[in-house]
Formats: structure tokens, sequence, C-alpha cells
């Protein structure tokens, strides 16, 4: 049964339901959902409230069943499908959250049986492993996670996450059909029009010209080594606190992101793959692209590799750098992080007084 056919026969708006992965282009996609809502309305493109928190993510719609409680998410899939009822099936309404992708089998069957009748597709977006792995790294150690070294890190997690990766694309197509399960590298030379936004558009029937957007900037970008090291670092002196004082880890991971924008924490980002771990990363690549293309019918999935790795010099740690050179980068990139800090808990008492 075709799309069209699909749409007619159940009365339903289509559902797009947008998984992941993580560290591949989500927060950039909530963000824009979120910031051109009523642009995207009007081009028949519904972003819906229900589930979704200030950020753009549609978390609420996964925690319940990811956490073994589904009486939290249940009524809001019972709203959604409500409003794909409600929806003129010509429109397509759009959920968003890298947590279904850490859903069980139970859970995802649970959600195709509530989702409505209509036709649901869902959307993964994959990336090389040698920008993964990297990118998992730098979130993990910012959200306090991993204290792990890149090395070690890379010895524990790199297969298990090429791994996870295919564990996902097979489950979903197992649920939901393979042919309503659509996989795209984040990659110029595998997205319409070389750009993620583009891409996702251009699967909901719409484009950025059609919306009056231009084209939109990268969120939630990896810092630099030196930031994932002062962060690392300070959340091995923080740890033993972080029991005494409930707000103390939010803060910080607050303070992280404010200040991931900033000039001085952004740059520097070296080399953290040697070139075995590259040629590791490739080939899991390769094989990651196989599983998964063998569960598309349409095309043949490509994974272009990122670009070309040179010899690392150094582990990026602090333990391999003098310990002067470690003390003024962990003093500059910590006054950083003081100021920001400073200014959220001048905005908290604020809010507090008001």
């Amino acid at each position: 049964m075709d799309l069209e056919t699909a749409r007619t026969r159940a009365g339903y708006a289509p559902l797009y339901i947008h998984i992941g992965a993580k560290k591949v282009g989500s927060t950039t996609i909530q963000a824009f959902l979120r910031d051109h809502q009523a642009a995207l309305a009007r081009a028949g493109i519904i972003y819906p409230e229900i589930g979704r928190v200030a950020l753009g993510h549609h978390h609420q719609l996964a925690l319940g069943f990811r956490d073994g409680d589904p009486k939290k998410s249940t009524p809001l899939w019972h709203r959604l499908r409500q409003l794909r009822q409600a929806t003129p099936p010509d429109q397509r309404v759009v959920v968003s959250s890298e947590m279904f992708q850490a859903l069980k089998p139970e859970a995802v069957e649970r959600i195709r049986r509530i989702a409505g009748d209509g036709p649901v597709r869902i959307l993964f977006y994959i990336r090389d492993l040698a920008g993964t792995v990297v990118a998992t790294y730098s979130q993990r150690t910012k959200a306090g996670t991993n204290l792990r070294d890149f090395d070690q890190f890379f010895a524990r997690y790199v297969e298990r996450i090429a791994e996870r990766r295919a564990e996902v694309a097979r489950l979903w197509s197992q649920v939901f059909g393979a042919d309503n399960v659509r996989v795209r590298a984040l990659h110029p030379e595998t997205l319409v029009g070389g750009d993620l936004m583009e891409d996702l558009l251009h699967t909901l029937g719409s484009s950025l010209a059609a919306l009056g957007v231009e084209q939109v900037g990268r969120k939630n970008v990896s810092p630099g080594w030196k930031m994932n090291e002062t962060i690392r670092a300070a959340w091995q002196a923080l740890r033993p606190h972080a029991a005494d004082d409930a707000r103390l880890s939010p803060r910080f991971v607050q303070a992280i992101d404010a200040a991931a924008s900033d000039p001085r924490v952004a740059g520097e980002r070296g080399e953290y793959l040697t070139l075995e771990q590259r040629r590791i990363c490739d080939e899991l690549t390769a094989k990651l692209a196989a599983e998964i293309g063998s569960l598309q019918s349409d095309s043949r999935i490509i994974i272009p590799p990122g670009p070309e790795t040179r010899e690392r010099g150094f582990l990026p740690t602090f333990e391999q750098v003098s310990k002067l050179e470690a003390v003024h980068i962990m003093a500059e990139i910590s006054a950083v992080l003081l100021a920001r800090a400073g200014k959220l808990q001048a905005a908290e008492t604020e809010d507090e007084d008001g």
C-alpha cells in the first residue's frame, strides 16, 4: 500500500518519528522545528507541543517507556493520536527524540499499537564511526558519565556504538516495516541539497526556500580538547560532592552548555584518533552500512568517511602536557565556566525572588 492510499483509508495525518541518532544533528533538527513552528504549520507540517519541552525535543514521549513506567508516556501518545485524527490527511505530524533509540522491542511495539492506524515513517540519521566516537566521548564527558581518557573510552565503546546503531535500525524496521524506515548518513554527499535540514524537509514535502528560511547553522557542536579535558578533570573533582548537592551537577552542565559558544573554549580540536583507531572506525562503518543496507529496500546505504585523519601527536589529556600548561588551560576555561555559572546563579536567584 503506498502512502497516499494509506492516508485515504486511515483518515490519519501521517506521523514522522525522528529517532536520532545521538550526536548526529538531533539538536539542530529539534531547534529548527521548534523555532520555525509557525512557518512549518503554514506548509502543513505540524511539530506538536504534546510531550515536548522547551529545548524542542519530545523526550516525554519516550522516557516513560524507557524507564519502565509507560503510564507517563501512554497518555501523551493517545493525545498525539487524537491530533493526527483531527489533522487533515494531506498534512504531516513530526516528533523528534533521540531517546526513542534507547527503547526495547516491547516499547517500540507498544508505540506502533497506540500511534494510530495511519502511516508512520521513521527517520534515522547516522554518521561515520570516526566522527561518532569522538562526538560521543565529548558528550558523555560533558554529562559526567565518562571519566576515562579517550583511548580507554575508545577501547570500551567503539564496537558497542556501531552495534547499537545497527540494532536500532533493525528493531524499528522489524516493527514498522523496512519500507517505512528512512536511514541517511550525515554527509553532504548523501543528503538532499547537501544539507541536513534540506534533507529532512524534502522528506516532509517541503524545503528551506518554500518556508522562506535561510540555511541553518549546527547546534550542540562538540568543543575543543581543552574544554573536554577541563570538564573531565572537573567532574573527577566534583563527583564525590554531587550527592550532597542535588543542584550541583545540573548547574555545572548548564554552565558548560552556556560556555560552549565562547571562542576561548571552542578551538584547538586536536586529533583524538590515532591512524589505527581510524582504520578500525572505517571498518566498522563499512560493516554498519552493509548491515543497515540489507534492511533497506529502496537503496544501498552509503556512509562516506569523515575528514582525513593525521597521525596523532599526543593523546589529548592533561597528563600529556606540562603541569604549567595544564594549569594555564584549566584556569582560562574554568574562568569562562565560572562566569557563566555566576550568571546562571544570578538568574536563578532572581527567579526565586520574583
